[in-house]
């Protein structure tokens, strides 16, 4: 099974990676996030840098997905209905909320409250993430239509549904999906925001977020009893989609895009930090393709 998603952060794309990765099929993900932006993924830097990129083949792959993926990236798939799986991930604003305040403060800005955190964040957060992600499957509309987004996934489950439900769309991860993962280091002194089991806070934090809570229950009111199956997917919508797409977004158009606007940016972001042996390393990488590190990057 070929499983293709992109998922907002704190949705829990990452336990899903990492359900895969523990089932022994580690070489099997094309991952386009921050992760796999760092020197040690070698499948998505070839994907950037490789000459003749009609020889890549996104179909040797089992799974797909990360903050950074875009729909584009569907230009190069072989489209087999029996095998290629689509998936979108929700999750309720308020629970998506704390869970990314918190991110932020781990991620060091320990100094950021719950109130300035929203307001920089904004209240539809996920609704202009998939607007974005898959607006080129869908023609690039002038107005986002929920109705044909949602059916271009073969399923949609919410994120405290994932260790049920994996293992149901794919079998070889049942086991795997229902162990818990480890406590992270950073987590272990964690004491929750008081504002989070304030309920007028909460409310209004819902009301903030309209925009996002009715995406959310626009995709939760087409989920089957079973809390995976889609009810408004239409296989052959997704297929005209595709078809559409490779006409719109040639091949190499779109590697270039995740070049420019995926790798070389995350690389702008850290060059700051970078030390001289960081900055070899990566010289070694793009020596592999007839360039350098200062090269790349003007």
């Amino acid at each position: 099974m070929f499983l293709y998603s992109c998922h907002l952060p704190k949705t829990g794309g990452t336990s899903i990676l990492y359900s895969i990765r523990e089932s022994n099929k580690a070489n099997k993900i094309f991952p386009v996030g921050n992760a796999s932006l760092k020197r040690r993924n070698k499948e998505f830097i070839n994907f950037c840098l490789m000459e003749n990129i009609s020889e890549f083949e996104l179909n040797e792959f089992s799974h797909v997905s990360g903050h950074s993926n875009d729909s584009k990236l569907l230009t190069f798939l072989k489209y087999n209905p029996d095998s290629f799986k689509t998936y979108l991930i929700i999750r309720d604003p308020v629970s998506l909320f704390w869970s990314q305040f918190y991110q932020n403060k781990i991620n060091g800005k320990k100094d950021v409250n719950p109130e300035s955190f929203l307001l920089k964040r904004g209240g539809n957060n996920a609704f202009q993430f998939y607007k974005k992600k898959f607006s080129s499957l869908l023609q690039n509309p002038k107005n986002f239509e929920i109705n044909n987004f949602l059916k271009l996934f073969n399923f949609i489950f919410e994120t405290k549904n994932i260790s049920n439900v994996l293992g149901k769309i794919d079998p070889s991860l049942a086991e795997i999906s229902k162990q818990k993962r480890r406590v992270r280091k950073n987590m272990k002194r964690f004491t929750p925001d008081p504002l989070q089991s304030d309920k007028v806070f909460n409310k209004d934090l819902l009301d903030f977020c309209a925009i996002d809570n009715k995406f959310y229950l626009d995709c939760k009111n087409v989920i089957n009893n079973d809390l995976y199956t889609n009810n408004s997917f239409d296989i052959s919508f997704l297929k005209n989609c595709i078809k559409t797409l490779k006409s719109n977004f040639p091949k190499d158009k779109v590697r270039d895009y995740f070049k420019e606007n995926v790798l070389k940016k995350y690389i702008q972001s850290k060059s700051s930090s970078f030390d001289a042996m960081t900055i070899k390393q990566w010289d070694n990488i793009f020596d592999e393709y007839g360039t350098d590190f200062n090269e790349f990057m003007n």
